[in-house]
C-alpha cells in the first residue's frame, strides 16, 4: 500500500477548476477541490459506476474524459437531477446494498462521499465487488475519525458549557449530514478488505488547520431552528451570491489556509484506491 500526498500547488489548482459549480457554498467547495487533486493521480478506465452519484455536477468536474458512465443513487431527486446532467448513459435509483447490474458490468467505479452515509456498507460493497470485473479500481473518498475530533465549534461548546451540550451538538450535526461512519484509516482499509477490495494507495484529504476552517463553516452552514425560515444555509449562500469577487479571493484564503499546513499525511478525508479481489 502506497500513501500518497497532496502539495499546496496541487489543492489551489483543483479550487480553481471547481469554483465555478462551488462558489456559493465555501466549505463544500474546499472538501471537493482536495479530492480533485487527490483523483488528479488516481486513473479510472471507463464502464465506470458512480456511486452515490447525486447531481453529476463532480462526476463532470473530476473525470471530464470519461463519458462511459453509469450514475446510482438511492435519492429520487438526485436520480432526476443526474438524468438532466447528461452525464451518465443511464441513471439508476437503487440501493447500494442491491444493485441492479450482471455480475462485471465495470471496470471501475468511484464512490465520492457516499460510503460513510450507507446503513448497509458491508452488503453495499458486496453487492458492487459482485458488478466490478476481477481487478476493477474502486475510488471512494470518505471521512475519517478526525472529522469529529477536529470539530471546533463542538470543541468550543465543550469548553464553554460542558460535554453534555457539546456532545448533543455533534450528534446533531452528524445526524444532518447523515455520517453513519467517520472511521480511521486503518478501519477503512479493513472493511474494504472484509469487502473483497485491496487498498493499494491512499491520498489523506483536508489536513488539520483547513479542517478546521471547513468543519466551522460547514457546521455553522447547517445549523438550523426548525420551524423557523433563513437558516444558515439560505443565508449564507445569498451573502456570497452577492459577492462577484468572492471565488477569486477565495481562492486567496484557501492558499493562505494551506500555506500554514505542517502534516500532510492526516486528514479529515481520505481518498482510497483500491482493486477488486479475486476469487474473493
Amino acid at each position: 500500500m502506497t500513501l500518497l500526498t497532496l502539495d499546496r500547488a496541487a489543492v489551489v489548482a483543483a479550487s480553481r477548476r471547481v469554483a465555478r459549480a462551488y462558489a456559493e457554498a465555501p466549505a463544500l467547495w474546499l472538501w471537493r477541490a482536495f479530492e480533485c487533486a487527490a483523483y488528479d493521480r488516481l486513473p479510472i478506465e471507463p464502464p465506470t459506476l458512480d456511486l452515490g452519484c447525486g447531481d453529476g455536477t463532480f462526476f463532470r468536474l473530476a473525470w471530464p474524459d470519461i463519458h462511459d458512465v453509469v450514475g446510482v443513487d438511492a435519492d429520487v431527486n438526485a436520480a432526476d437531477a443526474a438524468v438532466r446532467s447528461h452525464v451518465y448513459r443511464a441513471v439508476h435509483v437503487a440501493s447500494a446494498a442491491r444493485l441492479p447490474f450482471p455480475p462485471g458490468s465495470f471496470r471501475s467505479a468511484v464512490a465520492n462521499c457516499s460510503l460513510e452515509h450507507m446503513e448497509q456498507l458491508d452488503e453495499a460493497l458486496a453487492s458492487l465487488h459482485e458488478c466490478l470485473q476481477p481487478g476493477a479500481v474502486l475510488l471512494a473518498s470518505v471521512i475519517t475519525d478526525k472529522w469529529r475530533e477536529w470539530n471546533p465549534l463542538v470543541e468550543l461548546i465543550r469548553w464553554v458549557t460542558g460535554p453534555e451540550t457539546a456532545d448533543e451538538l455533534a450528534r446533531e450535526y452528524a445526524a444532518r449530514q447523515r455520517h453513519l461512519h467517520a472511521l480511521t484509516p486503518a478501519e477503512w482499509k479493513e472493511r474494504l478488505g472484509a469487502g473483497g477490495f485491496d487498498v493499494v494507495e491512499e491520498v489523506p484529504i483536508v489536513p488539520a488547520v483547513t479542517a478546521r476552517v471547513f468543519l466551522l463553516l460547514d457546521h455553522v452552514w447547517h445549523l438550523r431552528r426548525d420551524g423557523l425560515p433563513g437558516e444558515p444555509a439560505v443565508r449564507l449562500e445569498s451573502f456570497f451570491h452577492a459577492l462577484p469577487a468572492a471565488p477569486d479571493a477565495l481562492i486567496q484564503v484557501i492558499e493562505g489556509l494551506l500555506a500554514m499546513e505542517r502534516d500532510w499525511t492526516t486528514g479529515a478525508g481520505l481518498v482510497l484506491r483500491a482493486t477488486r479481489r479475486w476469487p474473493f
